[in-house]
């Protein structure tokens, strides 16, 4: 039993191992950006910031640098059931990271066919 034991804590140390790899893979993608838009922002030769932000693989919404609201997002691939979306927003020469989560890929659907008692006599 305790064979068994040991083993199952293995493979679940495994995956869990591959999921850190596969997270923090993504997440060293998504800085790479956040830096690469760190660096656009403060270069100011850079006339068309949504051009530029498109060329790094992010995708803007909002004014412009001079109307000083721009929104940011961006999402790298974590395994085939999910993936990380980040949002920044550009504010008054100030850029905020607004969201970093790992969002599933995989669609839910609700387990109905188990009949639950919902409080209801039950019919004799």
């Amino acid at each position: 039993m305790c064979l068994i034991t040991v083993r199952q804590d293995l493979d679940r140390a495994k995956k869990l191992a591959v999921t850190h790899e596969e997270y923090y893979s993504a997440d060293t993608k998504a800085t790479e950006k956040l830096d690469g838009l760190y660096l656009l922002l403060s270069d100011d030769s850079v006339t068309d910031i949504s051009a530029a932000a498109r060329e790094l693989g992010i995708e803007v919404t909002g004014g412009t640098r001079e109307n000083r609201i721009l929104t940011f997002s961006w999402s790298e691939t974590v395994n085939s059931g999910s993936r990380l979306v980040c949002k920044a927003e550009y504010e008054n020469e100030n850029l905020v990271i607004t969201s970093w989560k790992i969002i599933s890929n995989n669609y839910y659907e609700e387990e109905n066919s188990l009949p639950v008692w919902n409080g209801e006599s039950l019919p004799v």
